[in-house]
């Protein structure tokens, strides 16, 4: 996980091609839902490298607008398994942009993780930019130069906008979904010094925007 202060400049976020297969499976699986699900891989010289995605059961109330993961599934990957490296769930109506509700659920689940995934189907039209204008300008991300997904013979993934801040990217040409958006986030804490945190005060986490790369 990286602290605010002392984060990498553009950090990356590499995702095999079996785990991005595996998550666009999963969301066509349940299309009307947000799907969710664990990340494993490692941090390594160059970024986070996940090498595969396990879904776990949505257990929330309301899952078309929010996610939470089944007890029974998730408590083992926090105490058994040294692969979980981040976690991701899917938007099925709007832009891969983090939730007031995804960032306020974030300290839940922060300090084991350091990558965060978001899927949508949804093109990024200003449609769905205003749906999710204010947790745009809550992470502090800039999303300019929009376009549409290319065709290509190979899986990839596209900067949406070309600035440090990118974190949206548009994925073409996997077998499950035609059309899939990936919004890529780093989780750091909010503070450089434990010292200066009180203990009984909750830990203080954001999501920071990463590069994608597929493969």
């Amino acid at each position: 996980m990286a602290d605010l202060l002392s984060k990498e400049k553009n950090p990356t976020i590499h995702l095999a091609s079996s785990a991005l297969e595996q998550i666009a499976a999963h969301m066509v699986s349940s299309p009307a839902t947000e799907v969710c699900g664990v990340l494993l891989g490692k941090k390594a010289a160059g970024g986070m490298h996940i090498h595969s995605y396990h879904g776990l059961r949505n257990v929330a109330p309301d899952p078309l607008h929010h996610f939470s993961f089944a007890p029974e599934e998730w408590i083992p990957y926090c105490f058994q398994n040294n692969n979980l490296i981040g976690i991701f769930h899917s938007h099925p109506l709007t832009a891969p942009i983090p939730s007031i509700t995804d960032t306020e659920q974030l300290p839940e689940f922060a300090s084991m993780i350091s990558a965060y995934l978001i899927g949508s189907p949804a093109p990024l039209s200003e449609k769905y930019l205003a749906s999710t204008e204010r947790a745009e300008s809550a992470q502090g991300i800039e999303l300019v130069n929009i376009h549409p997904p290319i065709t290509n013979s190979q899986p990839c993934a596209i900067p949406i906008s070309t600035t440090s801040s990118c974190a949206i990217h548009s994925i073409c040409d996997i077998s499950s979904l035609p059309e899939l958006y990936i919004g890529s986030y780093q989780v750091a804490r909010r503070s450089s010094s434990f010292s200066n945190i009180d203990a009984q005060q909750p830990m203080s986490y954001a999501l920071l925007p990463a590069i994608l790369h597929i493969g």
